[in-house]
C-alpha cells in the first residue's frame, strides 16, 4: 500500500473520530480502535497490514507513556504512592487470583491458570492514559493513584510473565537475580537520567535550541525503552518511568504542549488505530464451542478489577464516585494483556479459542471503560491538582 495513502487515511481517522466520537458520547479513542476495526486487514482490508505502520505503533504506545511520565510530577506521586501501591495490590492479586481460579474449574493446565492469572491482572494504561487526559486529571490524586496503580499492575504482571516465559522456555533463571535487576534499572533511570536532563534543558538559551531540546528528549525515550526490552520488560514500563524522571527538567507549559503535539498528533492515533486493525472480529465470532468460557473470562475480569479497585479506593478516602470511576478505569486490558496472549499463542501454550477468547476481552474492556470513566469522573468545576507545575485551587 502507498504510504502516502497509508497516512492519509490514518490522519484523517484520527482528524474526524474525535469529531464523531463526542458526538455519541465516546471517547476518541474508542472511536479511533472502532475505526481501526473496521478498515484494517481484518476488517473491510483498507488498511493492509505493513512492517512500518506496526514499528509506528509500537513506538506511539512508548511515546504516550513517556508523556503520560512527563505529567506525572515526583512531587504528586510521592504524595499518593502509598494510595497506589494499595489501589495496585487489590487489582492485581484478586484478578490473578480470579483468573487462575477460573481456568482451574475449566481444566486448563497449569501453565494457562498462570497465564490467565497474569493477563487478567494487566491494566491498559494506554487506554486510561487520554481518557484522564480529557478530563484533566493526570495531575490530580485521582489520576495519579490510578495511573501509579496501573503501572504498578503492569510491572507486576510482565515480571511475572517472563518468569513464566523462562520457566515454560527451559531456559536458566533465577527471580531473585532478575528483580535486583529490574530495581537497580528503576533505580538508575530515576538518578540517572534527571542528571542528563538538568545539564542539557537549563542551559542559557542561546546555546540549545527547542529542537535540540526535543531530540534530547526524544534519544532519552527510545535508550531507556530499549534498554527495557533487552531487560525483558515491557519498554513502556521504561518510557513511563523516563518521563517521570525528567519532569522537574521542563519549566515551562509551552514546551510539554510541543511534545504532546508530537504525540498526540501523530503517533499516539496511529498506537490506537493498529490496535483497532489487528483485532479479528471473525475470531471473536466464531469462538462457538468456547462461548461459555469466553463470556466466563469476560464476566471474571470486569468483575475481579471492579471489585479491587472499588472497595480499597472507598477505603482510602474516595468518594462512591470516584471509587466506582477509578475501579472503571483499571477494568481494561489491551497492550499489555494482548502482548501476553500473542506471546503464549506463539509458544503454542494456549489454544485458538483461548486467544480469541483474550482478544474478545481486550475489545470489550477497551471499548466499554472510556465511557464509563468518563461518566464518574468528569466534572464541570476545576479539579484539583498541579497542570504544568501550577496549582490549580
Amino acid at each position: 500500500m502507498d504510504v502516502l495513502l497509508l497516512f492519509l487515511i490514518i490522519m484523517a481517522v484520527a482528524f474526524f473520530s474525535p469529531l464523531l466520537s463526542r458526538g455519541v458520547g465516546m471517547p476518541e479513542v474508542t472511536g479511533i480502535i472502532i475505526f481501526g476495526m473496521l478498515l484494517g486487514w481484518n476488517g473491510l482490508g483498507v488498511v493492509e497490514k505493513d512492517g512500518l505502520l506496526l514499528s509506528l505503533s509500537e513506538f506511539g504506545i512508548v511515546f504516550l507513556m513517556f508523556l503520560a511520565g512527563l505529567e506525572m510530577h515526583p512531587t504528586i506521586i510521592r504524595e499518593n504512592w502509598k494510595k497506589a501501591s494499595v489501589l495496585g495490590s487489590f487489582t492485581f492479586l484478586i484478578p490473578f487470583a480470579s483468573g487462575y481460579l477460573l481456568a482451574d474449574a475449566f481444566g486448563y493446565p497449569t501453565t494457562v491458570k498462570a497465564l490467565m492469572g497474569v493477563i487478567l491482572s494487566t491494566t491498559s494504561v494506554g487506554v486510561v492514559t487520554p481518557v484522564l487526559k480529557e478530563l484533566n486529571l493526570l495531575a490530580t490524586r485521582v489520576g495519579t493513584t490510578v495511573l501509579g496503580a496501573a503501572v504498578l499492575d503492569d510491572i507486576v504482571s510482565m515480571v511475572a510473565l517472563a518468569v513464566l516465559i523462562k520457566a515454560l522456555a527451559g531456559e536458566p533463571f533465577n527471580p531473585v537475580s532478575y528483580v535486583l535487576v529490574l530495581l537497580l534499572f528503576f533505580m538508575a533511570i530515576l538518578y540517572i537520567v534527571p542528571k542528563f536532563a538538568e545539564y542539557s534543558l537549563n542551559r542559557p538559551k542561546f546555546m540549545v535550541s527547542i529542537e535540540a531540546e526535543t531530540r534530547f528528549l526524544i534519544l532519552v525515550l527510545l535508550i531507556v525503552a530499549i534498554v527495557s526490552e533487552n531487560i525483558d520488560l515491557h519498554p513502556i514500563v521504561g518510557a513511563f518511568f523516563a518521563g517521570i524522571a525528567v519532569s522537574d527538567s521542563i519549566k515551562t507549559g509551552w514546551f510539554l504542549e510541543k511534545l504532546n503535539a508530537i504525540g498526540y498528533g501523530f503517533f499516539v492515533p496511529i498506537f490506537f488505530f493498529v490496535s483497532g486493525c489487528s483485532t479479528d472480529i471473525l475470531s471473536i465470532l466464531n469462538v462457538e464451542g468456547e462461548l461459555v468460557f469466553a463470556s466466563a473470562l469476560v464476566t471474571v475480569a470486569i468483575l475481579s478489577k471492579g471489585v479491587g479497585g472499588f472497595f480499597p479506593a472507598l477505603a482510602m478516602g474516595f468518594s462512591v464516585r470516584e471509587s466506582l470511576g477509578m475501579a472503571s478505569a483499571m477494568t481494561t486490558r489491551l497492550a499489555v494483556g494482548l502482548a501476553a496472549a500473542n506471546i503464549a499463542y506463539g509458544m503454542g501454550k494456549i489454544s485458538d479459542s483461548i486467544f480469541s477468547s483474550f482478544v474478545l476481552l481486550a475489545v470489550i474492556t477497551t471499548v466499554i471503560t472510556p465511557p464509563i470513566v468518563r461518566r464518574f469522573l468528569s466534572q464541570d468545576n476545576p479539579v484539583e491538582g498541579v497542570v504544568f507545575g501550577e496549582d490549580i485551587k
